[in-house]
């Protein structure tokens, strides 16, 4: 786990994204947060892949490489 800054605080947006990692049953993937949020609002894929990789590098999320795609967990408890 990569240790997380004080100046590392979430953003809106990385917040509803990592409620939503948190709400799911297991490990997620892009596809299903972008799913989730799409109930919601209207977002681009691509923002999520991009909002998940930086909750990755600030040490939030977890990513593995899974069959065809990441898969991330949480790595900061709720």
């Amino acid at each position: 786990m990569r240790p997380r800054s004080r100046a590392s605080v979430l953003t809106e947006q990385e917040l509803e994204i990592m409620k939503i990692v948190w709400r799911l049953p297991g490990p997620a993937t892009v596809r299903d947060v972008y799913e989730e949020l799409l109930k919601a609002r209207k977002i681009a894929y691509t923002t999520v892949m991009t909002m998940m990789g930086i909750l990755d590098q600030k040490g939030y999320l977890t990513r593995e490489q899974g069959d065809r795609a990441y898969v991330y967990r949480p790595a900061q408890p709720r």
